[in-house]
């Protein structure tokens, strides 16, 4: 950059100018997610270890994409810086994505404050200061929806790549991820049948081999689904007395070592028994999905109590608390107090953006989103920018369930991506349906194409003019 001089003329200069000034404001930016957590104590915690161990095959516990980058930096140091720098792009490129498909200039410029305050948010900031996989999942679920929104804006083979890019990472996030990329998939597909053109075709084509990769990963190794299995036994089903007498009656060992374990932290004692390690470990999936589908009230009821969380009423330790961090979790709203972190915005704006325990700001936000939806309807009719929010907003639906029936052990740590992903959705899905209603009834003047200097396509812009034109009248201004 040592070496480049704007050169012809005023419209050059301008971009240069305003590259270095957007450069100026991501460098605070950046400062202050590593001031968040610069110098802290690095917590590790028990299954640190297993994102420190890579496959891409699936032979050990963890999908690849966390180990690979903690594999690219050896350091624990590293590692933080890593994380810090990954969230500052990955919450900077949402937000220029989102400001940029609005055409009202005050709600680009709140818009994007909106999402950069997001991204400093305590519980989202934290998990930049541990080893666990939610600091990488976080940024890639911010990423994502860039990337789709900026294909779905400007479907080109670039911002193909960049959205598929980003769903790979994604993907191989967590196992979670896996079963909602199927959703992801199905709208890719269900675009490329809609239009019937190339580029969609191909990136449909992409997403189904992006998900049968992930389910051949993850059903590869057994020894994670047997553990869970076995947390979910010991933590849901033996302290229930008719879901104890319906696992036996389907080929569950039962003797006193589990009846004394019941309702207990982890499912390592139910393991060490032959027996129901073997049983767990053959039968215990199927057995545990069979359950879920023949009672649909414990199925699709019981985790809707665990979507706010609770106020607690006597402070009386018990036995099942002392090893869990937060024993009321909000599946919307989990107060995973797990990173260490110095909390950079006030306390009511951060209640505002994400509320720990309640799910007060979702609320409020969801029925806001709700009405100006609601109303861009009834005045005009919905484009094509709602999609990807939409989409986003469909796949968090799922991922309460997945999250509370797949392993009752921290649900807390185990839905913050879902929280995230939940909040961005309905940020960006507000903003598209304002920006329609703030939109002129009437169509702006038109204004004559101005013909770009050659340096324009030279430096990769051919959309240059579309972008000059649309940003001359999408205000109704000269």
């Amino acid at each position: 950059s040592s070496t480049f001089r704007p050169v012809g003329g005023g419209w050059l200069t301008a971009q240069w100018r305003s590259h270095r000034r957007m450069a100026g404001w991501f460098a605070a930016y950046l400062a202050l997610q590593a001031y968040a957590v610069a110098g802290l104590p690095t917590p590790r915690f028990p299954d640190t270890a297993s994102y420190l161990k890579l496959s891409f095959i699936g032979s050990d516990s963890r999908p690849w994409t966390v180990p690979l980058f903690y594999k690219l930096l050896p350091t624990d140091t590293l590692r933080i810086c890593g994380q810090v720098v990954v969230a500052a792009i990955a919450w900077w490129v949402l937000a220029a994505v989102v400001a940029g498909m609005l055409g009202n200039r005050r709600l680009r410029i709140g818009a994007r404050l909106v999402v950069l305050l997001l991204g400093l948010t305590g519980p989202i900031v934290e998990w930049n200061s541990t080893i666990l996989s939610e600091s990488l999942s976080i940024s890639l679920t911010a990423l994502l929806v860039a990337g789709w929104l900026s294909y779905v804006r400007r479907p080109r083979p670039a911002s193909a790549a960049w959205a598929l890019l980003a769903t790979l990472l994604w993907t191989f996030t967590r196992p979670d991820h896996v079963d909602i990329g199927v959703l992801i998939t199905v709208a890719g597909i269900v675009a490329g049948l809609w239009r019937r053109d190339r580029l969609r075709l191909a990136v449909a084509g992409v997403l189904v081999l992006i998900s049968t990769a992930g389910f051949v990963t993850i059903n590869r190794n057994n020894a994670t689904t047997t553990a869970r299995i076995a947390d979910i036994v010991q933590g849901r089903v033996l302290p229930n007395a008719a879901r104890t007498t319906w696992f036996i009656e389907h080929g569950m060992p039962y003797d006193a070592t589990m009846a004394a374990n019941a309702g207990n932290y982890f499912g390592a004692p139910l393991l060490a028994d032959p027996a129901f390690a073997h049983w767990a470990s053959t039968r215990g999936e199927h057995v545990y999905l069979e359950y879920l589908w023949s009672h649909p009230g414990y199925t699709l009821w019981q985790p809707l109590a665990a979507i706010s969380g609770e106020r607690p009423s006597l402070d009386v330790p018990a036995p099942s608390q002392v090893l869990t961090p937060n024993p009321t979790p909000s599946l919307l709203s989990p107060t995973a107090n797990y990173g260490r972190h110095r909390d950079l915005l006030p306390e009511p704006v951060q209640a505002l953006l994400f509320e720990q325990g309640q799910i007060g700001d979702v609320l409020a936000l969801g029925l806001l989103t709700l009405a100006l939806v609601g109303l861009a309807w009834r005045r005009r009719r919905l484009d094509s920018r709602m999609v990807v929010p939409a989409v986003a907003l469909v796949c968090c639906v799922p991922e309460v369930f997945l999250v509370w029936l797949a392993d009752p052990i921290e649900l807390d740590r185990h839905a913050v991506v879902l929280a995230v992903a939940l909040r961005i959705a309905l940020w960006v899905l507000a903003a598209v349906a304002a920006d329609q209603l703030l939109q002129r009834k009437s169509a702006p003047p038109a204004v004559a194409a101005t013909p770009l200097p050659r340096a324009a396509t030279a430096l990769g812009w051919p959309d240059g003019r579309d972008r000059l034109h649309s940003g001359l009248t999408v205000d109704g201004r000269s």
